[in-house]
């Protein structure tokens, strides 16, 4: 395999372009501390994270926030009014987290879109018991707008962030291999098909994980794949890293490039990026197999700020976040 071939396409892959402009808008907001207010000294950890953390007694309230492309509106709204919810939710378990109410907000240009969008979110609530308190409809010509902000819960102790990834850290994707590739976009479907206690039997395993402080840092695979994902968490954790890409190959019985390529880079429904003790990985892969998940070994956490991608004896180095930076500096 032309491993500079592969290097080559994905860093062209529009789906790192459009988190490479996170770094320039994310640069423009005021950190908390610099603008005071009652607020200020609560916010425990905010952006980088993928739910924020606000700091409520012995509790922190978790907020994540997301949008949904506009394209997927269109193509087929009552799966983007799913999804809305389902990413959210994904946030607030990869912090550890119990979701307990979301909103959600749509903007389209007939009432039959609007509605079936509203049937999709309502699916998705009843499918991962969280119920929509909160929301805002606008009947525009515009174009279609969709988002949704997700609430959940965690003790403080418990809390697991994106950027805790450190030196010497193994990189474990936690994924459910019971799935199937969708027919709308790049992504690994592994809920439209099961039932609710299913699902969220699942997803609570993020949550025993982070009971027993087994996970260092955990962020849930982004709409940039395993791939882009691995990276904003060394970029936020401020660490260098390896990809092993034979084990990749490996774990998903990728039989060419195009496969190889998919992969790394498509959306996994309720699959998460974490980084753990080497002596933690079988605790955290007999917890996974309990619920029918897989917790696979994928790399290595490592002093430095390049991200190298490893095969067949050769390291090569894909991107450095000192030169590409996802998230802006707040040190």
């Amino acid at each position: 395999m032309d491993m500079e071939d592969l290097l080559r396409d994905l860093r062209s892959d529009e789906r790192f372009a459009r988190k490479f402009l996170l770094n320039s808008v994310l640069g423009l907001l005021p950190a908390a501390g610099e603008i005071g207010g009652e607020g200020t000294n609560r916010i425990y950890k905010s952006m980088g994270e993928d739910a924020a953390a606000i700091e409520i007694r012995d509790k922190y309230i978790l907020v994540s926030t997301d949008m949904i492309s506009p394209s997927l509106i269109k193509e087929n709204p009552e799966s983007a009014g799913y999804s809305a919810i389902l990413v959210g939710i994904d946030d607030i378990y990869a912090s550890g987290g119990h979701p307990i109410t979301c909103t959600i907000e749509v903007q389209a240009g007939s009432s039959s879109t609007i509605k079936q969008v509203m049937q999709g979110a309502a699916r998705a609530s009843r499918h991962f018991a969280v119920p929509i308190c909160r929301g805002h409809t606008s009947l525009q010509e515009s174009g279609p707008a969709l988002s949704c902000t997700v609430i959940g819960e965690i003790d403080k102790e418990f809390y697991v962030s994106a950027g805790g990834a450190v030196p010497g850290d193994i990189i474990i994707l936690i994924w459910d291999p019971d799935g199937r590739k969708s027919k709308i976009g790049p992504y690994w479907d592994t809920v439209s098909m099961k039932t609710s206690s299913e699902i969220q039997y699942r997803l609570h395993t993020m949550i025993e994980l982070a009971g027993k402080k087994l996970l260092q840092a955990a962020k849930d695979v982004s709409n940039s794949g395993v791939l882009g994902t691995t990276y904003m968490m060394l970029n936020y954790s401020q660490a260098g890293g390896r990809i092993d890409i034979g084990n990749i190959k490996q774990i998903f019985s990728c039989r060419s490039k195009k496969d190889l390529y998919w992969w790394l880079m498509a959306y996994l429904t309720n699959a998460f990026v974490v980084t753990a003790k080497a002596s933690d990985l079988p605790a955290i892969q007999a917890a996974c197999s309990l619920q029918q998940l897989k917790a696979n070994q994928i790399g290595t956490v490592n002093e430095g700020s390049i991200l190298f991608l490893e095969y067949d004896g050769q390291s090569h180095p894909f991107l450095d976040w000192t030169k590409q930076p996802v998230l802006p500096d707040r040190t």
